[in-house]
């Protein structure tokens, strides 16, 4: 199949119309506003310039039914592929982030693919061939793809029936002979804003009588009715005061959708509520895969960051500095090993898709989310106050100034060389970036008692039961 350009993608990003709100203002064109540029190219031109790109396309390119393709495109069918998955993840996140999470489209349809064939074969529908017909334009366009399942949830200790507004959760309110019709909204939606298409997901278990809110489909981002509220954008800074935010910072979004009409071929799910629960914890199960290998390439950053802040200060043979070096090194060798491990004890479910073990990587989950702490801590340890107090990139560009500025931040390397290194250690632990990655890691796939629920349905305590019980019985 012939690869997708980041050209590409702009031209047709061009050519929707969206309706996008940023600071109370309707945008026009959101292929060239400002706030919106680290977006489309973290969530967009980057991932399709990797596929050529010398350092990355060995790692994130597969061998598709109609020739190569770029794994955030192609749904892992084996062990094997789960594992070359979370390389090609972790590699790309190494160098940016947020980007890593554009797979998440991927694997919602990866959810969808196993539930529709089960909803298939027990009511007769005919969801698992729309499904796999928008897989195949999803995959032969490589269209970009925006996740949305978390609804607003109202007040969080009543079910969707009891909400005082039912729109508190994203729900059918008319079904046609052309399909259906939705309100509600998706909040935390990242990437929408360069997304070409919506994949919507039900976010939670539901019982019989919430049948209105057991739905999934996909649509355009342009889909008449649909209104995407973004957060306060942002205004990237330069390359040389920010060198990763500047170019990875990802815009959230509430998706608003006013009686959305969701034609026939594109709907996944309308009413089938008890695979509402089998699709939204199936997900999770996926996408925390992913988050081990962006955490994994995040934590290369954070390491190569302290490796440069310690030689620009000197201190790189100081033994606690090596000892903070190796616990870092220790930390990222057990996420990549907890991400390797759940690659390879999945499963592969009907209709042939790879699902990483469950209890692996929820219990990865609660590791890294410390462990990305306390990377984070000792890389500002290493930095030391120059982290936060140095001068602004208009004084080192200040013919007057720049002379006293490189003299007096000169360490063991040269000014301008221990100003990068500060600079890009500041980006990645103390910039509006760095405050957006921690609330993010902390809520990402869910809130940590999501984690241990899950870990409490999947694990096998039993096993430990009988085993305890053999010993007690010991003569």
């Amino acid at each position: 199949m012939v690869l997708r350009t980041s050209a590409k993608y702009l031209e047709d990003l061009k050519a929707q119309s969206p309706e996008i709100y940023l600071q109370g203002s309707r945008v026009d064109d959101r292929s060239t506003h400002p706030a919106f540029q680290s977006t489309i190219t973290a969530w967009g031109t980057f991932l399709y310039d990797s596929s050529t790109d010398p350092e990355l396309q060995e790692h994130v390119l597969a061998d598709g039914l109609k020739g190569k393709t770029h794994r955030f495109w192609y749904i892992p069918s084996s062990q094997q592929e789960l594992v070359e998955s979370f390389e090609a993840t972790w590699r790309i996140a190494e160098y940016s982030p947020s980007g890593s999470y554009t797979r998440l489209g991927r694997d919602q349809l990866a959810a969808l693919r196993v539930v529709t064939r089960s909803i298939d074969a027990d009511r007769g529908t005919e969801y698992g061939a729309r499904l796999e017909a928008f897989v195949q334009r999803f995959q032969d366009q490589m269209l970009m793809t925006a996740a949305a399942m978390t609804d607003p949830k109202g007040h969080r200790q009543r079910r969707p029936r009891e909400q005082e507004d039912p729109d508190a959760y994203l729900r059918i309110v008319d079904r046609t002979g052309d399909g259906i019709v939705v309100r509600g909204a998706k909040a935390h939606v990242a990437g929408a804003v360069a997304a070409e298409e919506i994949i919507v997901l039900p976010g939670r278990a539901l019982h019989r009588d919430e049948e209105d809110y057991a739905v999934a489909f996909a649509v355009p981002v342009d889909a008449a009715g649909l209104k995407l509220i973004s957060r306060d954008g942002h205004r990237a800074p330069s390359a040389e005061s920010a060198p990763v935010s500047h170019r990875d910072m990802v815009i959230d979004s509430l998706l608003v959708f006013d009686n959305v009409v969701v034609p026939t071929e594109r709907v996944f799910m309308a009413g089938e509520t008890e695979y509402a629960g089998t699709v939204a914890s199936l997900f999770p199960d996926l996408i925390r895969q992913g988050y081990l290998a962006t955490d994994v390439g995040r934590i290369s950053g954070y390491l190569g960051a302290a490796l440069l802040v310690a030689e620009a200060n000197g201190i790189s043979a100081a033994s606690h500095v090596r000892a903070k070096l190796a616990e870092m090194a220790k930390l990222r060798s057990i996420i990549y090993g907890l991400g390797v491990a759940s690659s390879h004890l999945g499963k592969v479910l009907d209709p042939g898709v790879a699902v990483p073990d469950p209890v692996l990587t929820a219990a990865g989950q609660q590791f890294a989310r410390e462990a990305q702490y306390t990377c984070l801590r000792h890389m500002i340890d290493l930095a030391g106050a120059g982290i936060v107090t140095m001068p602004a990139v208009a004084d080192s560009q200040n013919p007057s100034l720049a002379p006293y500025v490189e003299k007096y931040f000169k360490g063991a390397t040269a000014g301008p060389d221990r100003i990068r290194a500060l600079r890009l250690a500041h980006d990645l632990a103390v910039s509006p970036y760095a405050a957006w990655w921690s609330a993010e890691t902390t809520n990402r796939s869910g809130s940590a008692a999501a984690e241990v629920l899950q870990m409490l349905r999947e694990y096998d305590f039993a096993h430990h039961e009988r085993l305890a019980r053999r010993l007690a019985a010991a003569r």
